[in-house]
């Protein structure tokens, strides 16, 4: 069982990946990363709040779909928007970022493992909504929120555009 609540998140990335490549081009690279953003927002919002086994299950794939849609825009985007100079570092950062981000989930999840009741997994699940780039994006006129926050936070001395 916990293989597949785990594995079913997959599931939701692939299929955002393959709705985006049948309808990211009509949308638009940036609508498709607001999209996911949102989606992966929602889909966190209601993974906290799940109280059964099928609504964890449906709303892993939500949030899969979300991942799918910014892991399958992000990078490309990125390529269109940056200076030639820059892409290959901002593409590492990204990796880097995400990384961190796991780090960060992973002490959470270890920290809270000594705490008792609902918290104990609500939490976690629920903090990635806290570092979601969605608030960044209309900043993001001429790159990638996770781009953006790359820019600003590892590297104040860089100049992006």
């Amino acid at each position: 069982l916990q293989a597949i609540i785990t594995s079913i998140y997959d599931i939701g990335d692939e299929a955002g990946a393959l709705l985006n490549f049948f309808f990211g081009e009509q949308l638009g690279r940036k609508n498709m990363i607001i999209a996911g953003g949102t989606n992966m927002i929602v889909g966190t919002v209601l993974l906290g709040s799940s109280t059964t086994l099928a609504q964890l299950l449906f709303r892993r794939i939500v949030t899969g779909i979300g991942n799918g849609f910014n892991s399958s825009t992000m990078p490309m985007y990125q390529y269109k928007m940056c200076k030639p100079s820059n892409r290959g570092i901002l593409l590492n950062m990204q990796g880097t970022v995400t990384i961190i981000g796991l780090c960060i989930a992973y002490w959470l999840d270890f920290g809270l493992s000594f705490a008792k009741g609902p918290i104990q997994g609500r939490l976690p699940i629920s903090f990635q909504a806290f570092l979601s780039g969605q608030w960044r994006s209309s900043a993001a006129e001429h790159c990638s929120c996770l781009a953006l926050w790359v820019c600003i936070f590892a590297f104040p001395w860089f100049r992006y555009y």
